[in-house]
Parts: C-alpha cells; structure tokens; sequence
C-alpha cells in the first residue's frame, strides 16, 4: 500500500529518502543529517508526511531487532570466553610470574622514591653560588 502513494503522489525526495532509510539503516543515527531530514515535516504534503512517519516507525521497530542480530553475528565469530563475566570483564586472576612481576615493579619505584628523598635531603641547604650574582 505504501508503495503505492511512493510512487504516484509522493516527491522524488521523499523516495531517495525512503530509500535510503530502507538500504542503509546506520545513516539515521542520533545526530545526522538524514535523521533531521526524515523527521523534519516541513514541506511536505499530507501523503508524503504520512509515508514518512509510516516508514519511519518502521524503522525505529527494526531497530532492536538489527541491533540483536549484530550481537548474534559477533557472538558468532567472535565467542567471548567463558571465564568473562556479564560486563565483560575477564576474571582478575594473576599467575606468580605476573605477580612477581608487579611486585619488582613497586620495588623499584619505591626505591627511586627513597633515592629521590634523599638527594633532596642532602642539597636542603646547598645555595649555588651563580644564582648570587
């Protein structure tokens, strides 16, 4: 039925627009052009105003579903494991090499700390003597 005032009563612009809602979906995101072109009413007749806000719930219908389908693809190629958690995170768990390794990490921070404290100790009183003239 829609197809049917598309194509006899309504504009060439509207068409490209249904179209292009029809062929490429990702074009009407929050923010875009073509989003504030299908929801502009603005100019348009009583039947092309009609088509649009009928394809346009359309749209909006199908989106979940696309969005649900995209989830099923990734999940697909791309399992995620089974260790993860449901936000996705992997466990937090450390084997002894990793382990070892952090804990000489922190021990060499600490003991450029523990240099850095000392030289500032030591040159506390120290003037020099170009600074003077």
């Amino acid at each position: 039925m829609i197809e049917k005032f598309l194509i006899r009563f309504c504009a060439q612009e509207v068409r490209i627009m249904v179209a292009r809602l029809n062929e490429r979906p990702d074009d009407f995101g929050y923010g875009s052009k073509w989003r504030d072109l299908i929801e502009a009413r603005d100019g348009f007749t009583w039947v092309e105003r009609k088509v649009l806000a009928k394809e346009w719930a359309k749209f909006k219908k199908n989106k979940k579903r696309r969005e649900l389908l995209g989830h099923i693809t990734q999940e697909v190629l791309d399992p995620t494991p089974k260790d993860q958690d449901r936000w996705g995170f992997a466990a937090q768990t450390q084997s002894p090499i990793q382990q070892a390794y952090l804990t000489a990490q922190l021990n060499t921070i600490q003991a450029q700390y523990a240099a850095r404290q000392a030289r500032d100790q030591a040159m506390a009183g120290y003037v020099d003597p170009r600074s003077l003239y």
